[in-house]
């Protein structure tokens, strides 16, 4: 009544095998050959394994960084190339009035407003020996036109007529009673500035203008400003205060104007 029919056999897989385009087809089973594109078992001519993508991929980025000219930074070193070069271009140059700038006291950076008024406070002391607090924030100490194993205290005791000191307090105190020059001489390019007292040491003697020479005598002796006008060259105090509060020179007639260099 009922007729016998053969049994089904359960589908075969084949192992992993290497087809023409170097495709590894691993495990499929022959009836589902017709599910794959193109002939049974065999991928279409311009397909390409995804790890041979990934290599290729990889090659063209590495190919990418490698290549490619340096635009970036050369940018940045052109941004930044004035301010390398402007401390260059003052060299030689004479200062005039209009060409110095200068920054009002309250207007210091904040380091340097805390150096000024320690020296200051110090002077109008009138106790030479309070200089030492000052002298003594730098990691080395500032010039002062001695030989570095002396002691600018008693130097400065020395030198003074009283023996006391204090015709040096007051040369500092009258020093850094005005506005400084400004000047772009420090290293660091974000924070290069210098602050120097007084301005007119930045200026050639021989350019001030009459009120500036009125300035000069109510800081330095009548016979100094003459022999300063008469020579074109600053030999009084000059003091000098980085823009991070280092007290670098304080000294007389020791350089030319620090723009120059």
């Amino acid at each position: 009544m009922f007729q016998e029919t053969a049994p089904i056999s359960p589908p075969r897989f084949v192992g992993p095998t290497v087809n023409r385009s170097g495709f590894e087809q691993v495990g499929i089973p022959r009836q589902s050959a017709p599910l794959l594109i193109g002939q049974p078992g065999v991928p279409p001519q311009d397909f390409v394994p995804l790890p041979t993508l990934a290599k290729a991929l990889v090659v063209a980025l590495i190919s990418l960084v490698y290549c490619l000219p340096p635009v970036i930074p050369s940018a940045l070193a052109q941004s930044h190339a004035p301010a390398l070069e402007a401390p260059q271009s003052a060299q030689g140059k004479k200062n005039t009035a209009k060409s110095i700038a200068r920054t009002p006291l309250d207007d210091l950076p904040i380091p340097v407003q805390e150096m000024r008024d320690a020296i200051l406070n110090a002077a109008l002391r009138g106790d030479i020996e309070e200089l030492r607090g000052p002298i003594e924030w730098n990691e080395l100490r500032p010039e002062f036109a001695i030989p570095r194993d002396a002691d600018p205290i008693a130097h400065w005791r020395k030198q003074s007529s009283d023996g006391h000191g204090r015709d040096i307090l007051a040369i500092l105190a009258n020093l850094l009673a005005s506005a400084p020059a400004r000047l772009p001489l420090g290293a660091d390019l974000e924070n290069n500035d210098v602050f120097v007292w007084p301005y007119l040491s930045e200026i050639s003697p021989g350019k001030l203008t009459p009120a500036q020479h009125v300035e000069l005598l109510r800081i330095a002796p009548s016979a100094e400003v003459a022999s300063m006008i008469a020579r074109d060259k600053w030999t009084w105090y000059r003091l000098v205060i980085a823009a991070d509060g280092t007290w670098h020179i304080f000294s007389k007639g020791s350089q030319s104007n620090l723009s120059e260099k």
